[in-house]
């Protein structure tokens, strides 16, 4: 039942997908003649039925296996504009080198296919290594000010089959009274079409216009008594021979090319596989937003691909997915892939019929369908893209756009990606590639210290300066590095520096004069008797550094793991220097307990509840998981809080040191061990559990208070510390 109704429902839009696809034949028969024309004027404007003929073939192609191959559905093939027109570009320049009539077809000819099979080629190829996401790395603003140029390009080949070849010195005699009737119509239906596009959504506007446009011109001839022939003879007609409108071409019987002007032409021919690559894309992105899914970016490059070759060998017209028409077949209401498929056989069909039906085509309809594609180009790209670019952006699509008009294709390229590149390097360098900038006050490293060491490093930590680095280093951002450092190291009111730690974590890479501003560092380190710590550099880097010549045996050159050992190292400086601690803590129990801030009046009176411990170097004083009954006093050694993982190696979260506590946490909250934590060496501890603390309570309320007032404050030591951490990385 479900079938029988999918079968009906389709059954019911066959109608409608017929009729679409109908509309979408003599839309691509319209466009094809248009871009027939545009290749074949001027001097080849003789061999007119060859390029129209050839146009409509290469259309029919794309409609069909566009449909066929691609992703998803509608999805409608046409031919291209933007490559076509460079395939225009390369049919003038040809036409203006090669002097001899009996060579220049065949050149014209031999150039369209190979920028067809060469475009054909390189996109099957990325199609089907699946390197289709290689192209998303071309600049945006590079992208609009190409389509921009494409759209000023249209914009002349429309006036040029209008009015004949328009240079910029012949334009005032545009205003002939004989020329203006010439190019004023199809310009004046141009702006309609345009308008029209703009205001009226419906799938019917384009060919609605096209006709009425057509009927418009043949009502002016008959109120002026204008005949065919005389239309034809005044250039209002697109006339020709009667009979086919294509044979194929017979190259080998075409005469012998010029090799030298098409070997000329291989940048431009270059250039139609850029655009065509371009344009590809950004239509395929587009006709996501268009359906609502997601395409297979490498399927439509196969399909692509296959297209081209097609046309290829029919004589070459670059075509693949269409957002315009795609777009007109989904609000048409079309569902399957029937209406390109029958678009295709329609411009089949305008083929067969001979030149007879496009012969009194009005040139006016022919100009304005480009001039309104140009005027399509210009508005997206110069006018409404003014709000999504940023105004250094824009000032490269203009640039672009400029260059083109006044060059060609090639040079805009050139210009553009140079100007983007400028762009790139002036923005980047003004990022911060020091993503904070912190002291050893601010920033403290994983070793859990006693109050004691701890209120020495809030004192003097002021003499650790780090800066933690990010993203590519390159001279414009290294050298923001070592001003700042200067800036520290000569910043009066201050504590001296007597350590800079640079963090490489998050650093991609370096250039040659990147490694030169190290020099420079190390240099300035070794002057003022300065530690030079860097941490986690990447071999990479650190290879490119000692080529430079930064030596790893300079006196004044640390490297450190990463970034918690460095500042341990600063930090065991430090301490070691610090007069007020630099006895350490003394081996009676009870000493080491007043100096670290418990009350002295109960400190003989806590010993009783304690257990002394001595673990070997690798046991557990605490395993993840196991209840938190207990909390632990490191009278002498060192520990580690391990985070232990199935198949993995253990990862330390912090290191304990002689005088701190470990356990209170869970022992105040009640819950579970989170982390196991390690001797490292023999240490000797002091155990201290919850039973012990009920009796405390019971026996000796006032020990007990002393007791959790010790606790509190060493906590509370502790998450000020952790906080300054915080405030510092969140205020930088």
């Amino acid at each position: 039942m479900r079938a029988s109704a999918a079968n009906q429902t389709a059954s019911s839009r066959l109608p409608t997908e017929i009729a679409i696809g109908v509309v979408l034949g003599l839309t691509e028969a319209f466009f094809a003649v248009s871009l027939g024309g545009l290749i074949f004027s001027g001097r080849l404007a003789d061999h007119l039925s060859i390029g129209i003929g050839m146009a409509l073939i290469a259309g029919s192609a794309a409609l069909v296996l566009t449909s066929i191959l691609a992703s998803a559905s509608p999805a409608i093939g046409s031919l291209q504009d933007g490559p076509n027109v460079l395939i225009a570009v390369v049919a003038g320049s040809l036409a203006a080198s090669v002097s001899d009539p009996d060579q220049l077809l065949i050149t014209v000819l031999l150039a369209m296919i190979a920028a067809t099979l060469l475009t054909a080629g390189i996109l099957l190829l990325l199609g089907v290594f699946r390197w289709g996401g290689l192209v998303r790395y071309i600049p945006y603003p590079v992208v609009g000010g190409f389509l921009a140029g494409t759209g000023w390009l249209l914009v002349r080949g429309a006036l040029d089959i209008l009015a004949g070849p328009v240079q910029l010195a012949s334009l005032p005699a545009l205003l002939d009274p004989q020329r203006l009737l010439l190019w004023l119509p199809g310009v004046l239906f141009a702006v309609a079409l345009f308008a029209a596009l703009r205001r009226i959504n419906h799938f019917l506007t384009l060919p609605a216009m096209l006709l009425g446009g057509l009927g418009a011109f043949y009502l002016a001839l008959w109120v002026t008594g204008i005949d065919l022939a005389q239309a034809t003879e005044r250039g209002l007609l697109l006339g020709g021979a009667g009979g086919s409108i294509w044979r194929p071409p017979n190259l080998l019987g075409l005469g012998t090319p010029d090799w030298g002007a098409l070997v000329g032409q291989i940048g431009n021919i270059g250039a139609v596989l850029g655009i065509s690559l371009i344009s590809l894309l950004l239509n395929a992105s587009s006709l996501e937003l268009v359906l609502k899914r997601d395409l297979d970016i490498n399927r439509e490059l196969r399909a692509a691909g296959v297209v081209n070759l097609a046309s290829g060998i029919a004589g070459g017209m670059v075509g693949f997915l269409s957002i315009g028409l795609s777009a007109l077949a989904v609000r048409g209401g079309a569902r399957s892939r029937w209406p390109g498929v029958i678009g295709g056989l329609v411009v089949l069909v305008v083929l067969l019929i001979g030149y007879a039906a496009i012969a009194y085509f009005p040139k006016a309809l022919l100009g304005g369908l480009l001039f309104t594609l140009g005027l399509d180009f210009l508005d997206e790209w110069v006018v409404r893209s003014w709000k999504r670019f940023t105004r250094a952006e824009y000032g490269v699509v203009l640039l672009i756009l400029v260059v083109i008009a006044a060059t060609d294709f090639l040079v805009g390229v050139g210009v553009g990606l140079a100007a983007m590149i400028v762009h790139f390097v002036i923005s980047y360098s003004r990022v911060d590639v020091m993503r904070h900038k912190l002291s050893g006050a601010e920033l403290r490293s994983n070793v859990e210290r006693n109050a004691l060491e701890q209120r020495a490093l809030a004192r003097g930590g002021e003499a650790i300066y780090l800066l933690e680095l990010r993203g590519h280093l390159f001279f414009g951002t290294a050298v923001s590095i070592l001003d700042r450092i200067r800036a520290r190291v000569e910043e009066a009111g201050r504590p001296a520096v007597r350590f800079i730690l640079l963090d490489f974590k998050h650093v991609t890479g370096v250039d040659a004069s990147t490694a030169l501003t190290f020099l420079k560092a190390e240099q300035l380190a070794r002057e003022r008797g300065i530690s030079l710590c860097l941490t986690d550099m990447p071999a990479a880097v650190r290879l490119r550094l000692e080529q430079a010549g930064l030596a790893a045996e300079s006196p004044a050159l640390r490297h450190f793991a990463d970034l918690d050992r460095g500042l341990e190292w600063c930090e065991e400086q430090l301490l070691q220097a610090d007069g007020e601690i630099a006895g350490a803590l003394p081996d009676d129990l009870c000493d080491q307990l007043c100096l670290l801030g418990f009350e002295e009046a109960f400190a003989e009176r806590l010993l009783p509840y304690l257990e002394p411990l001595e673990i070997p170097a690798g046991g557990y004083l605490m395993r993840r998981g196991e209840a938190s009954d207990c909390l632990y006093y490191i009278e002498d050694g060192r520990v580690s809080v391990l985070l232990e993982r199935d198949g993995a190696e253990p990862l330390r979260l912090r290191t304990i040191r002689r005088g701190a506590t470990v356990g209170e946490m869970g022992f105040y909250t009640g819950s579970v061990r989170t982390a196991s934590v390690v001797a490292e060496v023999s240490v000797r501890v002091q155990r201290l559990t919850l039973s012990s603390v009920a009796a405390m309570t019971a026996r000796e309320p006032d020990l007990s208070a002393s007791f959790h007032r010790w606790i509190a404050r060493l906590l509370a030591e502790r998450l000020a510390a952790a906080t300054r951490s915080v405030e510092a990385l969140q205020a930088r």
